[in-house]
């Protein structure tokens, strides 16, 4: 087959998706001929690992008029006997057989404005947009991968897609995150200083989207907060200085709270803390927190796991299916069961220490090989 990868997201957000799933196709599919289509960005870092990968320069958009248009005429050109979209974002005038990745559908369950910069006119307008062109891409699809049992309930109820045409290919963790944790043990102290952070401290990493719930985490937080019982921790709030991390803090700074929630993207240089100083960050919190409404899968879960901390989650959406029993639920809208749940990881070391184990168990379930064969499997019999 000569199968065509759609990878213009290749960098950030659903690119760490698109990038596992080449490499492990390069590592166990040489029969097949790929051609993978990439902006400029991914076209400088991607480099075909095998003679049956080939990559082609597509400097198109998502969301725009010469997405709809030059990347038809250029798939139409390979002649391809199958495209993945590895989003819903596709050529809609494109003719031929693909398969569609869609990560979440956040946007019809939850109002994201909170998210956006732009006028209320111009939000509706998109979202209007967005539903027509998910809807028409999912409805034409041969096969729709999902990233959990919970995205695939939500296409089949806001879509109306038959579940037969959807596959579920839980996604995975990087293996960098298993090996050499305590790499950067010897550190600990130099990072923590430079975000002026103390031990005990809860972590969250991730972005500051409305319906990631952080107003409702904080409150539970300030709730919980009592120096007389010891329970004095942290909230580390690990995201990029954007419009909606800068919202949040000044409610924070408002609220008198600057030294108990920080956040340290206001510090590192570039807006966000390198990868280095992650390590350090997750191997010193006491434990990881997730509050989030709604998500598509929940990979900042394994990755706390991975990296040997309890985790406390949202039972809503996914993540009682990416977490199983290893997790400490709460719900996400009771303040007063996130700031309870907060108190017993803090005052239950061995809670904290079954978690722990339970989360090394747990994340044996996931892997991105995993992912590539399920996904090379509907390439095959789409």
């Amino acid at each position: 087959m000569k199968i065509v990868i759609d990878a213009r997201i290749y960098i950030t957000g659903i690119g760490r998706y698109t990038r596992n799933l080449l490499q492990e196709l390069s590592l166990i599919d040489t029969t097949n001929n790929y051609t993978v289509i990439l902006r400029q960005d991914g076209f400088e870092n991607y480099t075909p690992p095998n003679p049956n990968f080939k990559k082609i320069l597509a400097d198109y958009a998502p969301y725009s008029f010469a997405e709809q248009i030059l990347l038809t005429i250029k798939l139409l050109k390979q002649r391809p006997d199958l495209v993945h979209f590895t989003n819903f974002n596709i050529p809609l005038l494109y003719p031929g057989a693909y398969v569609l990745t869609i990560h979440d559908l956040i946007h019809m369950s939850h109002s994201t404005f909170g998210s956006s910069t732009r006028s209320l006119p111009y939000y509706y307008f998109k979202k209007i947009v967005y539903f027509f062109a998910i809807r028409l891409a999912a409805h034409r699809a041969k096969k729709i991968l999902v990233p959990s049992e919970a995205t695939k309930k939500d296409i089949i109820r806001h879509l109306k897609v038959s579940p037969l045409k959807i596959v579920v290919t839980h996604e995975g963790l990087d293996s960098k995150l298993t090996s050499n944790k305590k790499v950067f043990k010897n550190k600990s102290n130099q990072v923590l200083e430079k975000y002026g952070i103390k031990c005990p401290y809860l972590l969250y990493v991730g972005t500051m989207y409305q319906h990631k719930n952080h107003r409702r985490l904080i409150k539970a937080h300030k709730m919980g907060f009592n120096p007389q019982r010891g329970l004095n921790p942290k909230l580390v709030l690990v995201g990029k200085v954007d419009t909606f991390s800068h919202q949040l803090k000044k409610e924070v700074d408002q609220a008198g709270m600057t030294n108990q929630i920080i956040f340290p993207g206001f510090t590192a240089p570039g807006g966000y803390a390198p990868d280095e100083d992650l390590h350090v960050l997750y191997q010193n919190a006491l434990a990881y927190i997730f509050p989030s409404l709604k998500e598509g899968f929940g990979i900042p879960i394994l990755e706390a796991q991975a990296q040997g901390l309890p985790v406390l989650c949202s039972r809503i959406s996914c993540l009682p299916e990416i977490a199983g029993d290893s997790a400490l639920y709460f719900d996400p809208y009771s303040e007063e069961d996130i700031a309870d749940k907060i108190r017993k990881v803090m005052e239950d070391k061995k809670l904290r220490g079954q978690l722990i184990s339970n989360g090394y168990q747990n994340i044996k379930r996931f892997s991105w090989e995993k992912m590539a064969r399920e996904t090379l499997s509907v390439y095959v019999k789409k």
